[in-house]
C-alpha cells in the first residue's frame, strides 16, 4: 500500500481518495498489531509524520487578491483568496458563512459530508 506523497495530490480525486484510504487503512493495522505485541516498534504516527504525510500533500500559494467578499468576517475571504490562487476545484469548510455563498469564483462551497460524496461519486 502506498504512502500519500506529492503525486497523490496531482491524481483525480477518486484515485487520491483511494490511496488516502489506503494508507488509513495500513495505519490502522499497524496500531492493531501494537496491541498484540508491546515490544514491537511502535506502529503509530507521530505527530511529526502525520504533519509530514499531509505536508506532502499540500501546495503553498500567494492568496489571490479579492476584495471583501464574505460580510463580518475577513478570515473567510482569506480562505476564498487562497482557494482561487491555487485554483482549487471545490472549497470543503465547515464555516456557515462561507458555505453560504454555495460558490465562489465557479468553485462550489460545501461541507464535509458533501465534499465525501462528489469524492465517492467520481471513483
Amino acid at each position: 500500500m502506498e504512502r500519500p506523497t506529492a503525486s497523490t495530490a496531482q491524481r483525480s480525486p477518486g484515485e487520491a481518495h483511494h490511496a488516502l484510504q489506503q494508507y488509513g487503512t495500513r495505519s490502522r493495522t499497524r496500531r492493531s498489531a501494537r496491541a498484540r505485541a508491546v515490544l514491537a516498534p511502535s506502529p503509530f504516527l507521530s505527530a511529526i509524520e502525520l504533519l509530514s504525510d499531509f505536508a506532502q500533500l499540500a501546495r503553498l500559494v500567494i492568496p489571490a487578491e479579492i476584495g471583501p467578499t464574505v460580510t463580518g468576517d475577513p478570515d473567510d475571504d482569506q480562505v476564498l483568496a487562497c482557494a482561487l490562487a491555487a485554483e482549487a476545484q471545490v472549497i470543503v469548510s465547515g464555516d456557515k458563512r462561507l458555505r453560504n455563498l454555495k460558490t465562489y469564483q465557479r468553485m462550489p462551497i460545501v461541507g464535509a459530508g458533501e465534499a465525501l460524496a462528489m469524492i465517492q461519486q467520481a471513483t
